[in-house]
């Protein structure tokens, strides 16, 4: 019988690397890339972020495990995460028997680029102000209904 939990591993690599997609390279996907080689009979791996980890992001890797074997096998497993704020220089992937540091590459054109400010298009047309003789007359409040219950 197989049972979800953290995934032991032997040789964990990793690479991390994020992609601005918001305004100002500060919002984007962290991209991670994990490898190495993992108990026999493990599937399904995925990367959860750690909540309670307070020195910046931690990923534990988990999977299914089972049914229990001797010996180990490669895997290669790839997730994106959503950041909505500037991405860290380094993040922490721990599975059941490692933890490393990644460093986290960015790009070169989202590293504390500024803001655009003229994107290079015209500018729109303005539209003309209406003058007092074209403004709509202003709305009398409607009294709110009275039914009655006459047949």
């Amino acid at each position: 019988m197989g049972f979800y939990g953290p995934v032991t591993t032997h040789g964990l690599e990793a690479t991390a690397e994020f992609r601005a997609t918001g305004f100002g390279g500060v919002v984007g996907v962290l991209g991670i890339k994990v490898s190495g080689e993992a108990q026999n009979f493990t599937s399904g791996f995925v990367l959860v972020r750690d909540e309670k980890f307070v020195g910046g992001l931690r990923y534990n890797l988990m999977g299914w495990t089972g049914p229990l074997g001797k010996g180990d096998s490669p895997f290669h497993h790839e997730q994106g995460f959503d950041l909505g704020a500037m991405p860290p220089e380094e993040i922490v992937i721990a599975s059941a028997s490692e933890t490393i540091r990644v460093p986290v590459k960015l790009p070169k054109a989202s590293a504390a680029a500024p803001a655009p400010t003229n994107t290079g298009l015209p500018a729109p047309p303005r539209r003309p102000r209406r003058s007092s003789r074209d403004a709509r007359p202003a709305r009398t409040p409607q009294r709110p209904q009275r039914w009655s219950a006459r047949a």
